[in-house]
């Protein structure tokens, strides 16, 4: 028996990879969250949407609005957010992901063909599968996802940098035969995520043996003879 299978914590993983957020300030608001999770803003410059990212003295890291319940759309008024806390008369500010919370979704789901999450999980619980796939979907949204470190674009490159030179800007990479295990391993490398989790799942690419449960005869039997299991 594994361990799973988990969900995406949309706000946990924002939290853990920043840079999949932005630095482009949407709206700056003042504002109270309570403990049920809802945000009251008292006074904005610029508007407040669903999905926005917010951050500010108190403000737990990765909270994101969730929906808004009353008042002006993108206006004062009554908000949602992910996360349950109490933050007084806090100066926001909110900014718009680079990864949104369906993208994020839709990369957590293929990381799912990467790392098991049907519940045959080989690790010792939920959070270090959790961080597993975190790491397996970060690797994928910066493959993936235009962000502005890419100048706006997803990356082109297939495979691992094999050499570089600077005039004239040529790059080469390789990717290894699919059937050799070193292909999983370059495409994975060629992100920071991708390493870190290769190199962290490497006590689990070692063989492991599993004894049979099923009773052998110790002698074959013969007339007059006990037959003796072990």
């Amino acid at each position: 028996m594994g361990v799973g299978p988990v969900s995406l914590d949309y706000g946990a993983w924002l939290a853990r990879y920043p840079e999949f957020s932005s630095t482009e300030v949407l709206a700056k608001l003042t504002g109270s969250i309570d403990a049920t999770g809802a945000l009251v803003v008292s006074s904005i410059q610029g508007a407040l949407t669903a999905g926005e990212v917010l951050s500010g003295p108190g403000v737990q890291l990765g909270t994101y609005v969730t929906g808004q319940t009353s008042g002006n759309a993108g206006g004062p008024g009554a908000y949602s957010v992910n996360y349950p806390q109490l933050v007084t008369n806090s100066q926001m500010t909110a900014v718009q992901p680079q990864v949104t919370l369906q993208q994020a979704q839709g990369y957590f789901l293929e990381a799912g063909a990467y790392v098991a999450n049907d519940g045959s999980a080989p690790y010792p619980d939920t959070a270090t599968l959790s961080a597993y796939l975190n790491m397996v979907t970060a690797h994928i949204a910066w493959l993936y996802s235009p962000l502005a470190q890419n100048d706006g674009e997803s990356s082109p490159l297939v495979g691992r940098i094999s050499s570089a030179t600077q005039g004239s800007v040529t790059v080469q990479v390789e990717m290894p035969d699919a059937q050799n295990a070193s292909s999983v391993q370059a495409w994975l490398q060629q992100t920071k995520y991708g390493a870190a989790f290769w190199a962290a799942t490497a006590p689990y690419r070692t063989f492991r043996y599993y004894p049979s449960r099923k009773q052998r005869m110790y002698n074959p039997p013969m007339y007059g003879w006990r037959v003796r299991y072990w």
